[in-house]
């Protein structure tokens, strides 16, 4: 039978991976075939970097938390400071990445522009102010990783992380249904539009995995029990980790779309060239996001 520990590991290391791959062929389409990358390419590249530190961090504080029997000690203690912020920093960038990405798409009429503009605003606001109390939580901040001080000059730390948690469900949620509202009004054929929807429906699962968060937190609040949680501890820790890659790989699949059509296209062409080339033409059209606005919708 696997620890639990293992199963952990596992699910952790098959998201961020699965991430880290979809976003690395994203980054190479973009920056080496196409050669327009832009921002919403940079902030996928930092969440990337996030979602790695969020990773290793947690891994790191099971793999203490399971040797150590002195329960808690510094070392684990550090592990999930440095992936609390680093789970911040990684939400905030997917965010951006998303919104920065419709801007460049849907970003023609003066109402689209000030909503993005908003809604980034909202969560970079928030982030900020997540990060701010995380560092100033204790006095001194060596109070929380230092097991005979963590209770003296800190905050109710978990009630602080619930509210923000509930703020992240808030804005994952705008961030997350923009997309497909635009979608929905542009003027592309019925097909097109299902398939994004669906591509940003992985999003779903995203807001799933907040409200995880949400629960885990909330448990770790009103029990002292140690299985009870140990069982906090892994959910917090997988849902943090589904909830982090599963919105980056949303934002980087739309990008991807175009490509693997046209590569599905080129291995039919070997049997049917000349209905291939047609439905080549046809496929020109289709932008980074798999849509492209045209010039007469302005204004």
């Amino acid at each position: 039978m696997l620890d639990p520990d293992d199963k952990v590991f596992g699910i952790i290391g098959v998201f961020t991976i699965t991430a880290l791959v979809i976003v690395s062929i994203r980054i190479y389409i973009r920056a080496i075939v196409k050669k327009t990358t832009g921002v919403d390419d940079l902030f996928a590249a930092v969440a990337s970097a996030g979602v790695i530190t969020t990773a290793v961090a947690t891994i790191w504080a099971h793999v203490l938390d399971h040797n150590d029997t002195a329960k808690p000690n510094s070392g684990i203690l550090k592990a999930v400071l440095v992936s609390f912020y680093s789970f911040w920093v990684s939400e905030w960038a997917t965010k951006m990445s998303i919104l920065y990405a419709c801007l460049r798409v849907f970003g023609i009429k003066r109402t689209t522009k000030q909503v993005i503009y908003a809604l980034a605003t909202l969560c970079t606001l928030h982030t900020i102010s997540a990060i701010l109390s995380l560092l100033l939580q204790c006095r001194p901040m060596s109070n929380f990783w230092t097991p005979r001080l963590m209770h003296s000059g800190c905050t109710n730390s978990t009630i602080i992380y619930i509210t923000h948690a509930c703020i992240n469900l808030c804005t994952d949620t705008l961030t997350y249904i923009l997309p497909m509202v635009l979608v929905l009004r542009s003027p592309l054929d019925p097909a097109k539009k299902r398939f994004l929807i669906c591509v940003f429906a992985v999003c779903s699962l995203t807001l799933l995995a907040a409200v995880g968060r949400i629960v885990a937190l909330a448990l770790f609040k009103t029990t002292v029990e140690h299985e009870t949680t140990a069982i906090a501890w892994d959910i917090l820790s997988i849902s943090s980790c589904v909830e982090i890659t599963t919105g980056l790989i949303a934002t980087s699949l739309p990008v991807l779309a175009p490509v693997l059509k046209n590569q599905w296209i080129s291995l039919k062409s070997i049997q049917h060239p000349s209905r291939s080339h047609r439905v080549t033409t046809r496929s020109r059209s289709i932008s980074d996001l798999g849509i492209r606005e045209p010039q007469a919708s302005r204004g």
